[in-house]
C-alpha cells in the first residue's frame, strides 16, 4: 500500500480494509487468513480483526467447512 504520509484525508484502516479485500483477486478466490495476510503484508491478528469486521457488514463470508473466506 502506498504511503500518503502528511494527507490528512487519508484514513490508513479503510485503506488497509480495502486491501483486504483486494487480496481476493478474483471474485471465486477463497483464501485463509494467512494467505491474506501474506498477500496484504498485515499481521494475522491485525488481519483477522479486520476479515471479522467485513464479514459482520457482509463484505466477505466464511465458506462452510473450511478456514477460508470468500467475497
Amino acid at each position: 500500500m502506498e504511503k500518503l504520509s502528511g494527507n490528512n484525508y487519508f484514513i490508513e484502516v479503510v485503506a488497509k480494509a480495502l486491501d483486504v479485500l483486494d487480496a481476493f483477486r478474483r471474485l471465486e478466490d477463497e483464501l485463509t487468513l494467512s494467505e491474506v495476510a501474506r498477500r496484504t503484508n498485515l499481521s494475522p491478528s491485525y488481519t483477522f480483526r479486520l476479515l471479522y469486521t467485513l464479514e459482520q457488514k457482509g463484505w466477505v463470508r466464511r465458506v462452510p467447512g473450511t478456514k477460508k473466506v470468500h467475497r
